[in-house]
């Protein structure tokens, strides 16, 4: 992370870092999140072996959407780097939009110096 804001901050004024992942969808979403978090966990892993012929990457694809921070826990360790000795370099996030029921999130953080 401390290298992506070293670039940012080097580049144009304006950069930013976009994330696009994939998490299980909370409760906030209702029935939807629901049937999207029974989807990841048993549907795609069993659809994505047969099509693909590669069983174990598809297993491997569904525990690490079931293990990735929650989407809050995410921006709190988006915005929780430091960077740099003198002035600390950290990303602010400033658009969260969650997608398809709350199973695929778009981050949207601009680099910052504090002194």
């Amino acid at each position: 992370m401390c290298e992506i804001h070293r670039v940012l901050v080097k580049g144009r004024q304006k950069s930013k870092l976009a994330i696009l992942e994939f998490s299980e969808p909370t409760s906030d979403f209702g029935i939807m999140g629901f049937l999207a978090r029974v989807f990841i966990r048993y549907i795609l892993p069993v659809v994505g072996a047969v099509l693909s012929g590669a069983p174990r990457e598809y297993m491997h694809l569904q525990n690490s959407i079931k293990d990735f921070p929650s989407p809050n826990e995410f921006v709190a360790l988006i915005e929780g780097v430091e960077c740099g000795k003198d002035e600390k370099g950290s990303f602010q996030v400033e658009n969260l939009v969650q997608m398809n029921f709350g199973s695929v999130q778009l981050y949207v953080a601009s680099p910052i110096m504090r002194k």
